[in-house]
């Protein structure tokens, strides 16, 4: 399992807490804000000036001065509000109205959605996978370069426990990153990640990863291990979740990441016994009389059939420790 430093590497912007603000910009966008304050992960730039100031003539702008050039562009995202798109998301089609330029500059996907070829005659894109929360916030970073998450959800006050919903800031970050990783937004998978970690130390005491995100994460994303949120989820899971925590949401995780974790328990348990042996090659014999002898009967199935839990024969020691603890008889074969 990769540690906090390892994912770290992956990521590169850090985190402010900062109100949301109304700004000439804000008055354009859609989704999101209001008085809430936001989570903002990136970095802050700081000359937001007025998109309303005179249009700049392209021939006058000195190419060596970047106040000037940033004023250029601002004028230019101005002067292009007639270029949006309307983003119909999700089954009920929610809108959403975003400037193809803005689009087009963070994703390579909406680069080539927003041409002119591709477009409909309504200006529209259909996204009726996608989810409208994911998206809000996919915009907002698209037009701020931070990540606006509603405060409610980050505060330290806020326990998050195994049996969270998809409603709560962990639900919320996978969706965005898992929208990111569709839409080739690598910036956006990391500043997702970098609020995951905010979030993890701002929850060190009450906040565990919901069982529904990591059955989320990794049903939806391919090849989850090639993934750093994915890896992190797992950390994280190492961190925080106890044997009562997987008995709990049992119904919830996937059976590849249950089967997973009781594999690398079943190698830990052989090692430890391994250890304790060599540390006492002679431990004293238990006495006849405390040695349990009427041992659990085999679970049978409603007819009277019994179950068998078939497990490889092909997986060595461990498979043999995994057969014992489930007391599954030695010649049972695959």
């Amino acid at each position: 399992m990769p540690g906090l430093g390892d994912i770290r590497g992956h990521v590169r912007r850090g985190l402010k807490l900062k109100p949301s603000t109304p700004s000439g910009r804000d008055k354009h966008r859609v989704g999101g804000g209001g008085s809430d304050l936001f989570v903002e992960v990136g970095s802050i730039d700081e000359r937001e000036g007025n998109v309303n100031k005179p249009a700049v003539a392209k021939n006058k702008v000195e190419k060596d001065n970047p106040i000037d050039n940033w004023k250029y562009q601002n004028t230019e995202l101005y002067n292009s509000f007639n270029s949006s798109v309307t983003l119909f998301v999700g089954d009920n089609k929610v809108p959403f109205v975003a400037h193809t330029r803005m689009l087009r500059k963070n994703s390579p996907f909406f680069h080539a959605a927003c041409k002119r070829e591709w477009l409909r005659k309504d200006r529209s894109v259909q996204l009726p996978e996608d989810d409208p929360d994911a998206v809000n916030t996919m915009l907002y970073w698209v037009y701020h370069n931070r990540l606006g998450v509603p405060e409610r959800m980050f505060h330290r006050d806020t326990p998050v426990g195994v049996d969270a919903t998809m409603e709560s800031a962990p639900g919320l970050l996978a969706k965005v990153y898992v929208l990111a990783e569709k839409y080739q937004m690598v910036a956006l998978m990391n500043d997702t990640i970098e609020a995951l970690i905010f979030w993890h130390r701002e929850h060190l005491k009450n906040g565990k990863i919901p069982a529904k995100v990591i059955q989320y994460v990794f049903e939806t994303i391919p090849d989850p291990e090639k993934f750093a949120f994915p890896q992190f989820i797992n950390y994280l899971v190492d961190l925080q979740y106890e044997a009562a925590d997987f008995m709990k949401a049992k119904e919830d995780l996937p059976f590849e990441f249950l089967f997973q974790y009781c594999a690398q328990w079943t190698v830990l348990k052989s090692q430890s016994r391994v250890a304790a042996q060599a540390r006492n090659p002679n431990p004293p014999q238990v006495p006849s009389q405390h040695r349990a002898t009427n041992h659990p009967q085999v679970p049978s199935h409603p007819k009277g059939a019994p179950i068998h839990i078939l497990v490889s024969n092909n997986l060595g020691p461990q498979g043999k420790e995994l057969k014992r603890y489930l007391m599954i008889p030695e010649n049972d074969n695959e």
